[in-house]
Protein backbone atom coordinates (compact mmCIF):
# COMPACT_ATOMS: atom_id res chain seq x y z
CA UNK A 1 0.00 0.00 0.00
CA UNK A 2 2.21 3.23 -1.05
CA UNK A 3 1.98 6.26 1.31
CA UNK A 4 3.22 9.14 2.28
CA UNK A 5 4.76 10.48 5.41
CA UNK A 6 4.68 13.65 6.79
CA UNK A 7 5.58 15.77 9.74
CA UNK A 8 3.65 18.68 11.59
CA UNK A 9 3.52 20.24 14.63
CA UNK A 10 1.38 18.47 17.23
CA UNK A 11 -0.69 21.60 18.28
CA UNK A 12 -2.29 21.27 14.65
CA UNK A 13 -3.82 18.01 14.91
CA UNK A 14 -7.63 19.32 15.49
CA UNK A 15 -6.76 21.86 12.19
CA UNK A 16 -5.63 19.00 10.31
CA UNK A 17 -8.16 16.04 11.26
CA UNK A 18 -10.86 18.61 10.92
CA UNK A 19 -9.53 20.38 7.29
CA UNK A 20 -12.09 20.44 4.48
CA UNK A 21 -10.33 18.20 2.30
CA UNK A 22 -9.58 15.16 4.90
CA UNK A 23 -13.03 15.62 5.99
CA UNK A 24 -14.40 15.52 2.12
CA UNK A 25 -12.76 12.06 1.39
CA UNK A 26 -12.61 10.47 4.57
CA UNK A 27 -15.50 7.82 4.75
CA UNK A 28 -16.81 5.91 7.72
CA UNK A 29 -15.85 6.33 11.82
CA UNK A 30 -12.18 7.06 13.52
CA UNK A 31 -10.18 4.11 15.29
CA UNK A 32 -7.90 5.35 17.58
CA UNK A 33 -5.62 3.55 19.81
CA UNK A 34 -2.39 4.14 22.35
CA UNK A 35 0.89 3.41 21.05
CA UNK A 36 3.97 2.84 23.49
CA UNK A 37 6.83 1.28 22.59
CA UNK A 38 10.24 0.92 23.82
CA UNK A 39 13.22 0.30 21.55
CA UNK A 40 16.76 -1.86 22.82
CA UNK A 41 19.90 -1.91 21.89
CA UNK A 42 23.38 -2.09 23.20
CA UNK A 43 24.88 1.35 24.92
CA UNK A 44 27.05 1.45 21.32
CA UNK A 45 23.52 0.63 19.20
CA UNK A 46 25.47 -2.53 17.71
CA UNK A 47 22.39 -3.71 16.77
CA UNK A 48 21.23 -0.29 14.79
CA UNK A 49 24.70 -0.14 13.35
CA UNK A 50 24.27 -3.89 12.26
CA UNK A 51 20.83 -2.69 10.41
CA UNK A 52 18.71 -4.31 13.30
CA UNK A 53 15.87 -2.79 15.26
CA UNK A 54 14.72 -4.52 18.56
CA UNK A 55 11.17 -3.23 20.10
CA UNK A 56 8.45 -4.04 22.47
CA UNK A 57 5.17 -2.71 22.23
CA UNK A 58 2.94 -3.05 25.00
CA UNK A 59 -1.38 -3.14 24.15
CA UNK A 60 -3.22 -2.88 27.56
CA UNK A 61 -1.60 -5.64 29.36
CA UNK A 62 -0.23 -7.63 26.47
CA UNK A 63 3.52 -7.14 25.11
CA UNK A 64 4.49 -7.77 21.43
CA UNK A 65 8.04 -7.85 20.68
CA UNK A 66 9.34 -7.35 17.04
CA UNK A 67 12.66 -7.37 14.88
CA UNK A 68 13.31 -5.42 11.69
CA UNK A 69 16.19 -6.05 9.70
CA UNK A 70 17.25 -3.29 7.23
CA UNK A 71 13.53 -1.63 7.54
CA UNK A 72 11.63 -4.89 6.88
CA UNK A 73 10.12 -6.46 9.52
CA UNK A 74 11.84 -10.51 10.20
CA UNK A 75 9.90 -11.40 13.53
CA UNK A 76 6.80 -10.28 15.47
CA UNK A 77 5.56 -12.27 18.72
CA UNK A 78 4.17 -12.13 22.01
CA UNK A 79 6.48 -11.86 25.45
CA UNK A 80 5.56 -12.14 28.93
CA UNK A 81 6.65 -8.48 30.01
CA UNK A 82 8.15 -5.21 28.69
CA UNK A 83 12.22 -7.13 28.32
CA UNK A 84 13.12 -8.55 25.01
CA UNK A 85 12.93 -12.46 25.00
CA UNK A 86 15.35 -13.37 22.61
CA UNK A 87 15.45 -16.98 23.33
CA UNK A 88 11.34 -16.98 22.46
CA UNK A 89 12.42 -16.62 18.90
CA UNK A 90 12.32 -20.30 17.10
CA UNK A 91 14.03 -18.55 13.90
CA UNK A 92 18.35 -19.26 14.72
CA UNK A 93 19.06 -16.94 11.39
CA UNK A 94 16.66 -14.18 13.50
CA UNK A 95 17.80 -14.92 16.60
CA UNK A 96 21.64 -15.25 16.41
CA UNK A 97 21.29 -11.53 14.10
CA UNK A 98 18.91 -9.85 16.95
CA UNK A 99 21.51 -11.27 19.64
CA UNK A 100 24.26 -8.78 20.88
CA UNK A 101 27.92 -9.64 20.07
CA UNK A 102 30.18 -8.74 23.20
CA UNK A 103 29.18 -8.67 26.71
CA UNK A 104 26.66 -5.31 26.84
CA UNK A 105 23.32 -6.80 27.03
CA UNK A 106 19.75 -5.25 25.60
CA UNK A 107 18.78 -1.83 27.45
CA UNK A 108 16.20 0.39 27.06
CA UNK A 109 17.18 3.37 24.94
CA UNK A 110 13.93 5.13 24.23
CA UNK A 111 10.66 5.53 24.60
CA UNK A 112 7.57 6.14 21.85
CA UNK A 113 4.50 6.75 23.60
CA UNK A 114 1.59 8.73 21.41
CA UNK A 115 -1.92 8.14 19.88
CA UNK A 116 -2.64 6.95 16.50
CA UNK A 117 -6.01 7.58 15.00
CA UNK A 118 -7.23 6.32 11.46
CA UNK A 119 -9.98 7.34 9.11
CA UNK A 120 -10.71 5.63 5.47
CA UNK A 121 -10.85 7.55 2.56
CA UNK A 122 -11.66 7.76 -0.81
CA UNK A 123 -8.82 9.54 -2.71
CA UNK A 124 -8.97 11.43 -6.13
CA UNK A 125 -10.12 8.75 -8.49
CA UNK A 126 -11.95 6.62 -6.61
CA UNK A 127 -8.83 5.15 -5.32
CA UNK A 128 -9.69 3.77 -1.60
CA UNK A 129 -7.19 4.67 1.31
CA UNK A 130 -7.15 5.96 4.77
CA UNK A 131 -5.06 8.15 6.89
CA UNK A 132 -3.36 7.93 10.13
CA UNK A 133 -2.61 10.89 12.67
CA UNK A 134 -0.07 10.20 15.05
CA UNK A 135 1.18 12.69 17.93
CA UNK A 136 3.08 11.98 20.76
CA UNK A 137 6.62 11.38 22.45
CA UNK A 138 9.52 9.92 22.22
CA UNK A 139 11.96 10.23 25.46
CA UNK A 140 14.60 8.76 26.94
CA UNK A 141 15.86 9.07 30.49
CA UNK A 142 16.71 12.68 30.24
CA UNK A 143 15.27 14.23 27.15
CA UNK A 144 11.80 13.88 25.40
CA UNK A 145 10.93 15.53 22.24
CA UNK A 146 7.08 15.93 21.08
CA UNK A 147 6.28 14.12 17.66
CA UNK A 148 3.23 14.85 14.93
CA UNK A 149 2.64 12.11 12.23
CA UNK A 150 -0.21 11.88 8.89
CA UNK A 151 0.83 8.94 7.04
CA UNK A 152 -1.95 9.01 4.17
CA UNK A 153 -1.96 5.75 2.22
CA UNK A 154 -3.69 3.84 -0.74
CA UNK A 155 -5.02 0.77 -2.67
CA UNK A 156 -3.15 2.03 -6.05
CA UNK A 157 -0.27 1.27 -7.67
CA UNK A 158 1.58 4.44 -6.61
CA UNK A 159 1.55 7.02 -3.73
CA UNK A 160 0.27 9.66 -6.30
CA UNK A 161 -3.32 9.67 -4.90
CA UNK A 162 -1.94 10.28 -1.66
CA UNK A 163 0.60 13.17 -2.56
CA UNK A 164 -2.18 14.71 -4.26
CA UNK A 165 -4.44 14.95 -1.02
CA UNK A 166 -0.83 16.15 0.98
CA UNK A 167 0.11 18.78 -1.26
CA UNK A 168 -3.65 20.19 -0.74
CA UNK A 169 -2.36 20.50 2.75
CA UNK A 170 0.06 22.84 2.77
CA UNK A 171 -1.56 26.40 2.58
CA UNK A 172 -3.78 25.87 5.57
CA UNK A 173 -1.54 23.36 7.74
CA UNK A 174 2.12 22.99 8.28
CA UNK A 175 3.29 19.82 7.17
CA UNK A 176 6.14 19.09 5.19
CA UNK A 177 7.17 15.39 4.01
CA UNK A 178 9.04 13.44 6.74
CA UNK A 179 12.53 13.88 6.86
CA UNK A 180 13.05 10.70 9.42
CA UNK A 181 11.65 7.88 11.21
CA UNK A 182 10.60 8.28 14.62
CA UNK A 183 13.51 5.51 15.10
CA UNK A 184 15.74 8.17 14.23
CA UNK A 185 14.56 10.65 15.98
CA UNK A 186 14.89 7.82 19.20
CA UNK A 187 18.33 6.91 18.16
CA UNK A 188 19.07 10.91 18.17
CA UNK A 189 17.76 11.36 21.66
CA UNK A 190 19.34 8.41 23.03
CA UNK A 191 22.96 9.07 21.75
CA UNK A 192 23.15 12.69 21.61
CA UNK A 193 23.90 13.12 18.47
CA UNK A 194 22.99 15.79 15.74
CA UNK A 195 21.65 15.85 12.03
CA UNK A 196 24.86 15.45 9.73
CA UNK A 197 25.22 16.36 5.61
CA UNK A 198 24.91 13.74 3.59
CA UNK A 199 26.39 13.81 0.41
CA UNK A 200 24.51 12.55 -3.09
CA UNK A 201 24.13 9.20 -4.01
CA UNK A 202 25.81 7.75 -6.70
CA UNK A 203 23.35 4.82 -7.69
CA UNK A 204 23.93 3.26 -11.33
CA UNK A 205 21.29 4.43 -13.99
CA UNK A 206 20.37 1.15 -15.78
CA UNK A 207 21.58 0.97 -19.48
CA UNK A 208 18.75 -0.97 -20.51
CA UNK A 209 16.44 2.27 -19.14
CA UNK A 210 14.26 4.48 -21.03
CA UNK A 211 14.19 8.60 -21.29
CA UNK A 212 11.25 8.83 -19.22
CA UNK A 213 12.67 5.88 -16.63
CA UNK A 214 16.28 7.79 -16.29
CA UNK A 215 14.29 11.61 -16.00
CA UNK A 216 12.89 10.08 -13.17
CA UNK A 217 15.39 7.86 -11.69
CA UNK A 218 17.89 11.38 -11.64
CA UNK A 219 15.39 13.80 -10.37
CA UNK A 220 14.24 11.42 -7.33
CA UNK A 221 18.08 11.29 -6.51
CA UNK A 222 17.94 14.90 -6.49
CA UNK A 223 14.87 15.14 -4.58
CA UNK A 224 16.29 12.68 -1.79
CA UNK A 225 19.40 14.45 -1.40
CA UNK A 226 17.55 17.59 -1.19
CA UNK A 227 15.23 16.44 1.90
CA UNK A 228 18.17 14.53 3.48
CA UNK A 229 19.87 17.77 4.29
CA UNK A 230 17.20 19.79 5.74
CA UNK A 231 18.01 18.65 9.07
CA UNK A 232 21.08 19.77 9.36
CA UNK A 233 20.49 22.90 7.98
CA UNK A 234 17.84 23.52 10.28
CA UNK A 235 19.46 22.57 13.11
CA UNK A 236 22.82 22.97 13.06
CA UNK A 237 25.63 25.27 12.11
CA UNK A 238 27.25 23.16 9.97
CA UNK A 239 27.88 25.36 6.27
CA UNK A 240 27.86 21.34 4.58
CA UNK A 241 23.97 21.17 5.25
CA UNK A 242 23.36 23.94 2.95
CA UNK A 243 25.90 23.27 0.33
CA UNK A 244 24.41 20.09 -0.45
CA UNK A 245 21.24 21.37 -0.32
CA UNK A 246 22.63 23.71 -3.56
CA UNK A 247 23.86 20.96 -4.96
CA UNK A 248 20.80 18.93 -5.11
CA UNK A 249 19.10 22.04 -6.54
CA UNK A 250 21.63 22.58 -9.03
CA UNK A 251 21.85 19.12 -10.30
CA UNK A 252 18.43 18.44 -10.41
CA UNK A 253 18.02 21.64 -12.44
CA UNK A 254 20.60 19.98 -14.86
CA UNK A 255 18.92 16.90 -14.76
CA UNK A 256 15.18 19.13 -16.32
CA UNK A 257 16.81 20.82 -18.83
CA UNK A 258 18.14 17.50 -20.20
CA UNK A 259 14.71 16.59 -20.58
CA UNK A 260 13.27 20.62 -21.36
CA UNK A 261 11.86 19.60 -25.14
CA UNK A 262 10.05 16.46 -23.73
CA UNK A 263 8.46 18.26 -20.51
CA UNK A 264 5.03 20.22 -20.52
CA UNK A 265 6.49 23.89 -21.13
CA UNK A 266 4.74 24.99 -18.28
CA UNK A 267 5.72 22.22 -15.61
CA UNK A 268 9.36 22.39 -16.39
CA UNK A 269 9.19 26.48 -16.20
CA UNK A 270 7.19 25.98 -12.65
CA UNK A 271 9.97 23.64 -10.93
CA UNK A 272 12.69 25.39 -12.29
CA UNK A 273 11.20 28.34 -11.06
CA UNK A 274 10.84 27.37 -7.70
CA UNK A 275 14.22 25.70 -8.07
CA UNK A 276 15.77 29.15 -8.42
CA UNK A 277 13.93 30.84 -5.74
CA UNK A 278 14.96 28.40 -2.66
CA UNK A 279 18.83 28.19 -4.28
CA UNK A 280 18.31 32.35 -4.22
CA UNK A 281 17.29 32.32 -0.86
CA UNK A 282 20.03 29.80 0.71
CA UNK A 283 22.80 31.92 -1.94
CA UNK A 284 23.72 34.85 0.41
CA UNK A 285 24.78 32.38 3.32
CA UNK A 286 26.69 29.64 1.22
CA UNK A 287 28.47 33.14 -0.46
CA UNK A 288 29.36 34.15 3.13
CA UNK A 289 30.54 30.93 4.45
CA UNK A 290 32.86 30.21 1.62
CA UNK A 291 33.89 34.09 1.99
CA UNK A 292 34.66 33.82 5.71
CA UNK A 293 36.03 30.19 5.96
CA UNK A 294 37.97 30.04 3.01
CA UNK A 295 38.68 33.41 1.69
CA UNK A 296 39.25 35.95 4.25
CA UNK A 297 40.62 33.54 6.93
CA UNK A 298 43.95 32.31 5.02
CA UNK A 299 44.92 35.92 4.79
CA UNK A 300 44.20 36.77 7.92
CA UNK A 301 46.67 34.51 9.09
CA UNK A 302 48.81 36.09 7.50
CA UNK A 303 48.46 40.27 8.40
CA UNK A 304 48.53 39.53 12.41
CA UNK A 305 49.22 43.36 12.21
CA UNK A 306 45.74 44.08 10.98
CA UNK A 307 44.00 42.77 13.91
CA UNK A 308 41.87 45.66 14.44
CA UNK A 309 41.12 45.59 10.27
CA UNK A 310 40.06 42.07 10.44
CA UNK A 311 38.44 41.60 13.53
CA UNK A 312 35.72 44.02 12.19
CA UNK A 313 35.71 42.58 9.06
CA UNK A 314 35.23 38.92 10.75
CA UNK A 315 32.51 40.50 13.41
CA UNK A 316 30.43 42.21 10.85
CA UNK A 317 30.55 38.88 8.52
CA UNK A 318 29.25 36.81 10.84
CA UNK A 319 26.38 38.70 11.63
CA UNK A 320 25.50 38.63 8.35
CA UNK A 321 26.10 35.21 7.88
CA UNK A 322 23.53 34.76 10.82
CA UNK A 323 20.96 36.79 9.34
CA UNK A 324 21.42 34.67 6.33
CA UNK A 325 21.52 31.62 7.45
CA UNK A 326 18.18 32.43 9.56
CA UNK A 327 16.71 33.87 5.89
CA UNK A 328 17.60 30.38 4.39
CA UNK A 329 15.96 28.73 7.41
CA UNK A 330 12.71 30.44 6.98
CA UNK A 331 12.33 29.70 3.46
CA UNK A 332 13.46 26.37 3.95
CA UNK A 333 10.47 26.18 6.60
CA UNK A 334 7.56 28.01 4.44
CA UNK A 335 4.63 26.80 2.85
CA UNK A 336 6.29 27.93 -0.41
CA UNK A 337 8.89 25.40 0.30
CA UNK A 338 6.78 22.47 1.39
CA UNK A 339 4.49 22.70 -1.61
CA UNK A 340 7.80 22.68 -3.90
CA UNK A 341 8.53 19.32 -2.56
CA UNK A 342 4.92 17.79 -2.62
CA UNK A 343 4.39 19.05 -6.24
CA UNK A 344 7.72 17.26 -7.10
CA UNK A 345 6.66 13.99 -5.45
CA UNK A 346 3.19 13.94 -6.87
CA UNK A 347 4.63 14.83 -10.63
CA UNK A 348 6.74 11.68 -10.14
CA UNK A 349 4.73 9.43 -8.57
CA UNK A 350 2.27 10.00 -11.14
CA UNK A 351 4.53 10.85 -14.13
CA UNK A 352 2.68 13.99 -14.77
CA UNK A 353 5.34 14.71 -17.80
CA UNK A 354 3.05 12.49 -19.79
CA UNK A 355 0.04 14.81 -19.44
CA UNK A 356 0.19 16.23 -22.84
CA UNK A 357 -0.48 15.35 -26.52
CA UNK A 358 2.25 12.80 -28.13
CA UNK A 359 4.66 14.41 -30.06
CA UNK A 360 7.63 13.68 -32.22
CA UNK A 361 9.75 15.35 -29.24
CA UNK A 362 7.62 14.10 -26.35
CA UNK A 363 7.73 10.57 -27.78
CA UNK A 364 12.07 10.44 -27.43
CA UNK A 365 10.75 9.60 -23.73
CA UNK A 366 10.09 6.91 -24.04
CA UNK A 367 13.13 5.77 -26.75
CA UNK A 368 16.47 4.27 -25.09
CA UNK A 369 18.28 6.52 -22.43
CA UNK A 370 21.59 5.60 -23.98
CA UNK A 371 20.91 7.43 -27.30
CA UNK A 372 20.19 10.64 -25.48
CA UNK A 373 23.54 9.88 -23.12
CA UNK A 374 25.82 10.34 -26.05
CA UNK A 375 24.08 13.31 -27.48
CA UNK A 376 23.99 15.39 -24.26
CA UNK A 377 27.74 14.27 -23.54
CA UNK A 378 28.75 15.00 -26.92
CA UNK A 379 27.26 18.35 -27.36
CA UNK A 380 28.43 19.49 -23.88
CA UNK A 381 31.69 18.63 -24.39
CA UNK A 382 31.61 20.23 -27.57
CA UNK A 383 31.19 23.99 -25.96
CA UNK A 384 33.36 23.39 -23.34
CA UNK A 385 36.04 22.59 -26.16
CA UNK A 386 34.71 25.80 -27.98
CA UNK A 387 35.52 27.92 -25.25
CA UNK A 388 38.44 25.71 -23.92
CA UNK A 389 41.02 25.73 -26.70
CA UNK A 390 41.40 29.17 -26.20
CA UNK A 391 41.31 29.54 -22.78
CA UNK A 392 43.98 32.60 -22.32
CA UNK A 393 42.05 34.54 -24.74
CA UNK A 394 38.76 34.94 -22.66
CA UNK A 395 37.51 37.96 -20.97
CA UNK A 396 35.96 37.46 -18.12
CA UNK A 397 32.52 36.90 -18.58
CA UNK A 398 33.96 34.18 -21.35
CA UNK A 399 35.27 32.53 -18.39
CA UNK A 400 32.33 32.47 -16.43
CA UNK A 401 30.37 31.17 -19.10
CA UNK A 402 33.05 28.29 -19.19
CA UNK A 403 32.95 27.64 -16.00
CA UNK A 404 29.00 26.57 -16.44
CA UNK A 405 29.59 24.84 -19.37
CA UNK A 406 32.07 22.87 -17.67
CA UNK A 407 29.37 22.27 -14.53
CA UNK A 408 27.03 21.10 -16.90
CA UNK A 409 29.26 18.68 -18.89
CA UNK A 410 30.17 17.45 -15.03
CA UNK A 411 26.44 17.33 -13.62
CA UNK A 412 25.75 14.81 -17.16
CA UNK A 413 28.55 13.16 -16.89
CA UNK A 414 27.57 12.10 -12.83
CA UNK A 415 24.17 10.88 -14.39
CA UNK A 416 25.14 8.98 -17.32
CA UNK A 417 28.54 7.77 -16.60
CA UNK A 418 27.38 4.83 -14.80
CA UNK A 419 26.05 3.70 -18.79
CA UNK A 420 29.32 3.18 -20.18
CA UNK A 421 32.77 1.31 -18.75
CA UNK A 422 34.54 2.77 -15.56
CA UNK A 423 37.91 2.98 -16.97
CA UNK A 424 36.52 4.63 -19.90
CA UNK A 425 34.97 7.75 -17.87
CA UNK A 426 37.24 7.62 -14.75
CA UNK A 427 40.20 9.67 -16.35
CA UNK A 428 37.71 11.91 -18.06
CA UNK A 429 35.91 12.28 -14.75
CA UNK A 430 39.51 13.17 -12.77
CA UNK A 431 40.45 16.05 -15.23
CA UNK A 432 37.00 17.58 -15.26
CA UNK A 433 36.55 17.89 -11.56
CA UNK A 434 39.99 19.21 -11.37
CA UNK A 435 38.96 22.03 -13.99
CA UNK A 436 35.09 22.69 -12.14
CA UNK A 437 37.27 23.41 -8.56
CA UNK A 438 40.07 25.30 -10.31
CA UNK A 439 37.05 27.87 -11.99
CA UNK A 440 34.70 27.56 -9.11
CA UNK A 441 38.32 28.99 -6.66
CA UNK A 442 38.26 32.14 -9.53
CA UNK A 443 34.40 32.70 -9.36
CA UNK A 444 34.57 33.07 -5.47
CA UNK A 445 37.30 35.56 -5.71
CA UNK A 446 34.79 37.49 -7.72
CA UNK A 447 32.41 36.71 -5.74
CA UNK A 448 34.29 37.96 -2.49
CA UNK A 449 34.80 41.62 -3.93
CA UNK A 450 30.83 42.13 -3.97
CA UNK A 451 31.33 40.53 -0.26
CA UNK A 452 33.53 43.19 1.10
CA UNK A 453 31.77 45.66 -1.20
CA UNK A 454 28.59 44.70 1.43
CA UNK A 455 30.61 44.04 4.19
CA UNK A 456 32.09 47.70 4.43
CA UNK A 457 28.88 49.23 3.36
CA UNK A 458 27.52 47.83 6.70
CA UNK A 459 30.18 49.01 9.14
CA UNK A 460 30.51 52.37 11.34
CA UNK A 461 32.64 55.14 10.84
CA UNK A 462 35.75 54.07 13.13
CA UNK A 463 35.36 50.33 11.63
CA UNK A 464 35.38 51.49 7.82
CA UNK A 465 38.58 52.52 6.85
CA UNK A 466 40.09 49.42 8.21
CA UNK A 467 37.81 47.03 6.64
CA UNK A 468 38.55 48.49 3.35
CA UNK A 469 41.95 47.91 3.81
CA UNK A 470 42.04 44.31 4.91
CA UNK A 471 39.23 44.02 1.90
CA UNK A 472 41.32 44.69 -0.48
CA UNK A 473 44.75 43.01 1.09
CA UNK A 474 42.05 39.59 0.66
CA UNK A 475 41.04 40.35 -2.69
CA UNK A 476 44.53 41.24 -3.96
CA UNK A 477 45.94 38.00 -2.29
CA UNK A 478 43.34 35.87 -3.88
CA UNK A 479 43.99 38.21 -7.33
CA UNK A 480 47.56 37.62 -7.33
CA UNK A 481 46.83 33.45 -6.53
CA UNK A 482 44.53 33.47 -9.16
CA UNK A 483 47.25 35.01 -11.65
CA UNK A 484 49.56 32.22 -10.88
CA UNK A 485 47.01 29.68 -10.92
CA UNK A 486 45.75 30.53 -14.81
CA UNK A 487 48.55 28.40 -16.27
CA UNK A 488 47.68 25.43 -14.28
CA UNK A 489 44.16 25.80 -15.07
CA UNK A 490 45.48 26.55 -19.01
CA UNK A 491 47.71 22.66 -18.87
CA UNK A 492 44.51 20.74 -17.31
CA UNK A 493 42.06 22.22 -19.75
CA UNK A 494 45.15 21.02 -22.63
CA UNK A 495 45.13 17.62 -21.08
CA UNK A 496 41.18 17.46 -20.65
CA UNK A 497 40.76 18.03 -24.05
CA UNK A 498 42.96 15.39 -25.19
CA UNK A 499 41.71 13.13 -23.09
CA UNK A 500 39.83 9.91 -25.26
CA UNK A 501 35.80 10.55 -25.90
CA UNK A 502 34.23 7.69 -24.57
CA UNK A 503 30.80 7.55 -26.14
CA UNK A 504 30.07 6.47 -29.30
CA UNK A 505 27.42 8.87 -31.28
CA UNK A 506 27.60 12.35 -31.87
CA UNK A 507 25.43 15.22 -30.80
CA UNK A 508 22.08 14.56 -33.34
CA UNK A 509 20.31 17.66 -34.91
CA UNK A 510 17.32 16.80 -32.71
CA UNK A 511 16.85 18.81 -29.12
CA UNK A 512 18.87 17.26 -26.49
CA UNK A 513 18.09 19.89 -23.78
CA UNK A 514 18.86 23.49 -23.70
CA UNK A 515 22.07 25.36 -23.71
Amino acid sequence: MPEIILEFPPDHLRKLKEHPLVRAHARGRTATRDVAVTYFDTPDTSLRRRGVLFSVERTGQRFEQTVVFDGITAYRGPTATDAPAISAIDDIEIRNRATPIGPAGLRPLFHRAGKISRKLLVLDGDVPGAVEFETGTVSTDTHSEPYGLVRIANDGDTAAPSAELARNLVDSVPIRLSRSSIEDLGFALATNTTPTSVKGSKRPLQREASVEESMAFMVRSCLEHLIANEACTLQTEDPEGIHQMRVAMRRMRSALRLYRDMLPPHQYEHFVGELRWITGEMGPTRDLDVFLAEIATPVAANFSNDDAGFSALDRIGRIAQDEARSASRQAISSPRYARFILDLTSWLERRGWREQSLSETSAQLFGPVIDLSDAVLDKRYRRVRKRGRTFEQLAPAERHQLRIDIKKLRYALDFFGSLYRAKDVEPFAKHLSRLQDALGYANDVEVAQHIVDFLTGRSSEGDETGMRRVGGLVIGWHTHAMTLFEREIGDDLDTFLVCRKFWTKPARAQNVGTP
